[in-house]
């Protein structure tokens, strides 16, 4: 699992909130279960590899007539592209990234378009039934309630079901927050896992670095 810093700076960031978020995502993914013994879990800026690759491939791969080196939009684009790209190459479709983005809230109706909290539509039909083809959104609050809530749940309409399902939800995830929390608390804990995954991450990227350079003739 690398936590993908590298990608985040192609907008400004502030270096301490970055930081802050590092450590937040790797607290989040131990206490939701990943075992760091078993999983690789790193940091994309701890393995120069990385950044190596992304300038081989940034030196070598063409930009298409619309996304000049002067069009910044354009130019972010091809980076995150490429940033992607490296990150398959040097572990052989075996890495998972994340950057660290909680799922948006979303409609009910429209369960792919995102919306602040504050702003989520509800449902018009306010009968809750399953049927994921015109009502994917009910029915993955329906999936919710199924997989992590035990309330009798029979003759609520949509607005109170989503309700109950969102309470059953927090109650459902309040020991992993918890266990994000007391994570949180031993900084220096998270910091030696992610060298230590950073490690293991190098060992597999470096021979894939070194064909590369092999290839474009480095040495």
């Amino acid at each position: 699992l690398g936590i993908v810093d590298l990608h985040s700076i192609t907008q400004s960031q502030d270096p301490a909130l970055l930081r802050v978020n590092i450590l937040v995502m790797v607290a989040s993914l131990l206490a939701c279960g990943i075992d760091p013994e078993t999983s690789i879990l790193f940091q994309q800026s701890q393995v120069s590899e990385h950044s190596e690759l992304s300038w081989i491939l940034g030196c070598l791969a063409s930009i298409p007539p619309t996304q000049t080196p002067a069009s910044v939009k354009g130019t972010k684009h091809k980076q995150k592209n490429e940033g992607s790209a490296v990150d398959i190459l040097l572990y052989n479709k075996l890495l998972c990234t994340t950057q660290g983005r909680w799922p948006p809230s979303t409609s009910l109706t429209r369960p792919t378009t995102s919306y602040s909290k504050s702003a989520v539509p509800s449902d018009f039909t306010f009968v809750v039934t399953f049927d994921p083809a015109a009502r994917l959104g009910v029915s993955n609050l329906v999936l919710m309630h199924a997989a992590g809530c035990t309330v009798e749940a029979a003759g609520l309409d949509t607005g109170k079901y989503k309700q109950l399902v969102e309470e059953a939800m927090v109650v459902r995830l309040t020991p992993i927050r918890e266990e994000i929390e007391r994570l949180r608390g031993d900084r220096r804990h998270l910091e030696r896992l992610l060298a230590q995954g950073a490690h293991r991450a190098r060992e597999l990227a470096a021979p894939i670095l070194k064909e590369v350079s092999h290839r474009v003739d480095f040495y």
